[in-house]
C-alpha cells in the first residue's frame, strides 16, 4: 500500500493503486442522478488528508466501512481534477474490524 504522500507524487495513468488511512470525515450527498454517493477525507502520518470518492455502486457493497474513526483498505484510481488528487475508490474494506 502507499501513502497519501507517495498518491501525491504519482501523476499520469489511471492504474489501481492501494492505500490505508483512518476516517477522518464522511460527507454523503444524492448525485444529480438520484443516487447516494459520499466523499470521506482519510489521513495517515502524512502531511495532508486525501478526499476519497465513493459511487453508488461500491457504496451499496461497503456501506458499513464508511463511519468515521475506522480504519480502512482501499483500491482506488487516482483523479486530479481541478488540481487536487483524490482517490475513486474502487473497493474498500475495515481493517480494524
Amino acid at each position: 500500500a502507499k501513502t497519501l504522500a507517495e498518491l501525491r507524487s504519482i501523476r499520469g495513468g489511471p492504474y489501481l493503486k492501494r492505500t490505508a488511512g483512518l476516517i477522518s470525515k464522511i460527507q454523503k450527498i444524492i448525485a444529480k442522478n438520484g443516487q447516494e454517493m459520499l466523499f470521506a477525507k482519510i489521513e495517515d502520518r502524512s502531511m495532508k488528508p486525501m478526499e476519497v470518492v465513493v459511487f453508488n455502486s461500491i457504496l451499496q457493497k461497503t456501506s458499513l466501512v464508511w463511519q468515521e474513526n475506522n480504519i480502512v483498505l482501499i483500491d482506488g484510481k487516482m483523479s486530479w481534477r481541478d488540481g487536487e488528487p483524490k482517490i475513486i475508490c474502487d473497493s474498500a474494506s475495515r481493517l480494524d474490524a
